[in-house]
């Protein structure tokens, strides 16, 4: 069972695809779970139903009413839905945690990255890229956390691309890339101070989905969305990330990312 069924009174024994792919058991070639892995649990699991829509999976009662539950969809998908996202659109989520995905109509045979489905499509992902997690701990060491923000906000452009110092991000096991824990690089005696401090920590967090798009994803999009929280608070990043890409960019907030995602959901429910 996948965690919208927890609310189920009465459960239909459906989920969606981009709930129950989360599992591990998912055959994202055959759309369906994987008999293969069936075989070798011996079958001690049973699973849902599966489905690519957006269905009635069950009711709750609530008093004299009976609620009809829909099937929940993934967080990442979800997050993605305001977006009316074509094939070889690429997407940087920008938050606490963070994502780049291309959508793909089909797998290839050969990746290199996690594929995930996305409706009818797919998202050709890289997960777990050190985000505002990574950023929080190293500003750790300071007292005031609130100020740092404001004053990371306040650097022009020019003083960003100008920072000296580079961080790596992976400061937690589970991120992307990690190997031996988070470091920073170039320090020395005119540049350790708050100012380049703070600048060459966005710098490097910039950086890093640069020189991710360029290895994994080059010349294979055709349209670069930015969303997230983050891209919000300091909208150097996208005009930093076009000026390296040399493609434009389309920023998205997070309001008209909620209200488009519920309009847009319908619209993906019917393709």
């Amino acid at each position: 069972k996948t965690l919208p069924n927890i609310f189920l009174d009465e459960d239909y024994n459906i989920s969606h695809s981009t709930i129950i792919s989360g599992l591990g058991f998912y055959d994202l070639h055959k759309k369906k779970i994987s008999e293969y892995l069936l075989q070798f649990f011996k079958n001690k699991f049973i699973f849902d139903n599966i489905t690519d829509k957006i269905v009635v999976s069950g009711i709750s009662f609530y008093k004299k009413y009976k609620i009809k539950i829909f099937t929940g969809i993934g967080d990442f998908q979800n997050a993605l839905s305001a977006l009316s996202l074509q094939n070889n659109n690429l997407i940087i989520n920008l938050g606490t945690g963070s994502q780049i995905a291309l959508v793909k109509q089909n797998m290839d045979n050969n990746f290199l990255n996690e594929y995930r489905p996305y409706f009818n499509k797919y998202l050709d992902c890289i997960t777990h890229i050190p985000s505002g997690r990574s950023i929080e701990l190293y500003l750790n060491i300071f007292n005031n956390k609130t100020d740092l923000f404001e004053k990371i906000s306040s650097y022009s452009k020019n003083e960003i691309l100008s920072a000296k110092l580079k961080f790596n991000l992976s400061n937690f096991s589970g991120a992307f890339n990690f190997k031996d824990g988070g470091f920073i690089k170039n320090i020395n005696s005119s540049n350790w101070n708050i100012d380049d401090f703070l600048k060459g920590l966005l710098l490097s967090y910039i950086n890093q989905y640069y020189e991710l798009i360029e290895t994994y994803y080059k010349n294979k999009y055709n349209k670069i969305y930015l969303v997230g929280g983050i891209a919000e608070k300091n909208y150097y990043i996208r005009e930093i990330l076009e000026e390296k890409l040399g493609s434009k960019i389309y920023q998205i907030d997070k309001l008209n990312s909620m209200i488009g995602g519920l309009n847009n959901l319908n619209n993906l429910n019917n393709l």
